[in-house]
């Protein structure tokens, strides 16, 4: 689904101008593997977490093992089954190996 969003900065301020964003709907999710132009070692930790946005949960992971760094994204609304979204992403750590599962 496409929403119109005012983004927030980190004072709370809401921004007056609204922006196009694709997200899920309330029960649905997105799944996005992008390819990455730089790779991230060296970092202390896994690069991973989770953010709220006003109408969905953004799950975001960073993988730099593979000759093609990648990075993961899960997109999903507030009444999305969750074991569903975990049994992903214990498939996905079965694959890859790095991911936190819901």
């Amino acid at each position: 689904m496409e929403f119109d969003v005012h983004a927030i900065d980190e004072n709370e301020q809401v921004s007056p101008d609204a922006h196009k964003e694709t997200g899920p709907d309330r029960n649905g999710f997105i799944i996005r593997l992008s390819p990455l132009q730089v790779a991230l070692r060296g970092q202390s930790r896994s690069l991973c977490g989770v953010s709220r946005h006003l109408y969905w949960q953004h799950y975001f992971a960073y993988c730099d093992q593979y000759s093609q760094p990648f990075r993961l994204d899960i997109l999903y609304g507030e009444f999305t089954n969750k074991n569903l979204l975990k049994e992903l992403t214990e498939k996905l750590n079965g694959q890859i190996g790095m991911f936190q599962s819901f």
